[in-house]
């Protein structure tokens, strides 16, 4: 008599592991200086290029700006730099970066941006503050419109560029939670381009239309720590482009790098930095960054993974919520230290590279929250389940049927009221409401939104570039177009940088429109205004 030996079945793994950097994301200046950093130092390559993103931004000013839907967007960004105290190396990831900004600096310390009659000169590259992230008010303050007190008069600010360095964000996130703190709604309207007006009641100190980037740091606890509460959902956190990095490496005697290559890196920036300011501050938004057609295809091809909301928790959702618009105001910048006003598919490459970068370094940081994973999976199983069925389902369906066929009634009332909520908020499938067979009353129906299929989960960013980059060659003509972009000249047109109209899902049952289509009509009708995406309507909402 044989006995079969049935295998235990193979236990689910929700621990995730650290990010690991790829070769796109160093394009350009920013890889040529980051790889300069890393050399013979333990500087962590994404921890340098993160710094360079955070300056270059800053000191770009407003002169260039994205146009998305009715959005205008400048190119700040705000770095949140997470690591071990001991082993994340901020300090030194800062270092060559720093240097060559003080090397430009000094070069152009006779070109004041500011006019020479108020007696007040900005640095070549903007200001900078070191002394981090203390209050809406003292954020206004160094970029104001003018202070006139009693006590106090100050002629306006006329160049607004800054870069706020704040080593430690713990800090100012205790203090914002006093009730008086308006520190955190500031922050926000500051990454959305707004103006600061604290409403204080002595003298108010604004600063119209600041142009701020900010790189911070913290610790994965204190970042976990702050994620409790409303800071997990009021929008502060998911501005940062947020990145885990540690020292690559143990080297206990760092080389320096050379005066020469100071100088020959501060050349370039200075240069850049030239073309990215165009005539301001005489002037602001007055060239749009648009889209080649192959960097548009293949920002359409990666949106449903940037705006993606499948197998993850509500808290890593909420930190992602703004990948997408963070990795197009990259992509722009990208462009601009290429000399170029037109995002070429390099540029997109590199901007996808990030945001996957981005998206996991949050999942890796809140892996350790095993039961809202296990819940998140959970909830991924179902959703596929579902549309499965719906895939092969002949016609609409009934939740009844949904229970029956895809589940044999083994699913509880809340998982598959959760999975249908998502599964419509996500646009993957459709509701409608109609007569019953009886006549008596309406009953919901459901099924397959037109373009979905059956899921694949998440996948790599990489494979979304890899399968453009074949269709390279056959477009030449189209990048030739962008090459012969003057590195100084910004009368170049571009595609119309609008390929997905706003975050608003569609809820038209009957909408036939695929998604590459519509990017298609937007690139070869740049003139004709998209047509805005609907909102949800109520009835969509599954109860």
């Amino acid at each position: 008599m044989s006995h079969h030996h049935n295998p235990r079945p193979e236990e689910p793994d929700y621990v995730a592991a650290p990010p690991q950097a790829t070769d796109a994301m160093f394009i350009g200046l920013i890889g040529e200086i980051s790889a300069v950093a890393t050399r013979g130092t333990e500087v962590n390559r994404v921890a340098s290029a993160a710094n360079l993103i955070a300056l270059f931004s800053a000191a770009a000013g407003p002169y260039h700006y994205l146009q998305i839907g009715d959005v205008t967007h400048p190119l700040m960004q705000f770095l949140l730099h997470v690591g071990r105290s001991a082993v994340a190396g901020k300090g030194e990831a800062m270092g060559l970066p720093d240097r060559i900004w003080a090397a430009v600096n000094q070069m152009m310390q006779s070109v004041g941006a500011e006019s020479a009659e108020v007696g007040l000169t900005v640095p070549f590259l903007g200001q900078h503050h070191s002394g981090g992230l203390s209050s809406g008010e003292g954020i206004a303050r160094l970029v104001h419109d003018g202070i006139a007190a009693k006590d106090q008069e100050e002629p306006p600010i006329r160049d607004k560029r800054l870069l706020v360095t704040e080593a430690e964000l713990a800090r100012p996130l205790e203090a914002a939670k006093r009730q008086t703190s308006t520190l955190s709604p500031i922050v926000r309207n500051l990454w959305d381009g707004a103006s600061i007006r604290p409403a204080t009641k002595a003298a108010p100190i604004w600063a119209t239309d600041p142009h701020i980037s900010i790189r911070a740091a913290i610790t994965p606890g204190e970042l976990r720590k702050y994620m409790k509460g409303q800071n997990a959902t009021n929008g502060f956190f998911n501005r940062f482009l947020i990145f885990f990095a540690e020292r690559s490496c143990d080297i206990p005697f760092p080389q320096r790098t050379s005066s020469e290559e100071i100088e020959r890196l501060a050349v370039q920036v200075r240069d850049v930095v030239k073309f990215m300011l165009g005539s301001y501050p005489a002037e602001k938004h007055q060239v749009a960054i648009t889209m080649s057609p192959e960097a548009a295809r293949m920002y359409a091809d990666a949106y449903p993974d940037l705006r993606g909301r499948v197998g993850t928790t509500e808290l890593v959702n909420s930190l992602l919520e703004r990948r997408a618009p963070i990795a197009c105001r990259l992509a722009a910048l990208f462009a601009l230290l290429d000399y170029k006003i037109v995002i070429a598919p390099e540029h997109m490459r590199a901007a996808l590279a990030w945001a996957d970068y981005h998206r996991r370094s949050v999942e890796y940081l809140f892996s350790g929250d095993e039961p809202a994973r296990k819940k998140a999976a959970k909830q991924a199983e179902i959703e596929e389940k579902i549309i499965t069925y719906l895939t092969t389902a002949a016609d609409w369906v009934s939740r009844t049927d949904i229970t029956r066929s895809a589940f044999s009634n083994h699913i509880s009332k809340e998982d598959l009221s959760t999975a249908l909520n998502a599964l419509l908020l996500s646009r993957k499938i459709t509701q409608e409401k109609r007569p019953r067979a009886n006549g008596i009353g309406t009953h919901k129906l459901y099924r397959l939104r037109h373009g979905s299929s059956a899921p694949s989960h998440r996948h790599d960013l990489d494979n979304a570039t890899t399968h453009h980059a074949a269709n390279e060659a056959n477009r030449a003509n189209q990048d030739q177009q962008t090459d012969r972009v003057s590195r100084l000249s910004h009368d170049s047109q571009g595609s119309s940088l609008d390929p997905h109209d706003s975050d608003q899902p569609v809820t038209d049952s009957d909408e036939r429109q695929d998604g590459e289509k519509r990017v298609e009509e937007t690139l070869h009708h740049p003139s004709e205004p998209p047509q805005p995406t609907p909102p949800v309507d109520d009835d969509q909402v599954v109860h």
